[in-house]
């Protein structure tokens, strides 16, 4: 579940890897997501390796294509959202959006979970990125709900003095 995603299958699958967490990266440490972010794309990690077991046709997956579509994906809600401070969160976090469900969309990964990539000489798990995409989009808005409601009981509390 963990270590999967750091085996690469070649040296260009673990480059094009490393610049994607790379961005991701500098996109974090600009935005400063909330820790429930951070815990989300955490959970999501193992989550969406796992999925990938509901596929009978995927054999094994290795990388971080699946990480790295949670961790935009949640990217994507803390600014749709607006819970972190940046000048028109909302307008860069539906591109980002837009652009996760575009590249979804074209791979068609429930139709076709795994594609053979004649360039790189390998098997592609495209589920992977849908199976990231999903658990980052569950656990961010699921995160968002129950840090909303943690926030709104505490102000509750707070204001009744109980």
């Amino acid at each position: 579940m963990w270590t999967s995603t750091w085996v690469h299958r070649n040296t260009p699958h673990l480059i094009v890897n490393q610049v994607a967490l790379g961005v991701l990266t500098a996109l974090a440490w600009v935005l400063r997501p909330t820790r429930a972010a951070t815990l989300a794309w955490f959970l999501a990690w193992p989550l969406s390796q796992l999925s990938l077991l509901l596929w009978p046709q995927i054999g094994h997956a290795t990388g971080l294509s699946g990480v790295l579509h949670a961790g935009a994906t949640v990217m994507a809600v803390e600014l749709v959202l607006q819970r972190v401070r940046v000048d028109k969160a909302r307008r860069w976090g539906l591109m980002l959006a837009a652009g996760l469900a575009a590249k979804l969309t074209i791979a068609r990964a429930w139709h076709r979970p795994v594609v053979w990539d004649n360039a790189s000489e390998m098997s592609v798990v495209l589920a992977a990125d849908l199976t990231g995409v999903f658990w980052g989009l569950a656990l961010a808005c699921g995160a968002f709900g129950l840090g909303h409601l943690w926030r709104r009981r505490r102000h509750r509390t707070m204001a009744t003095g109980v």
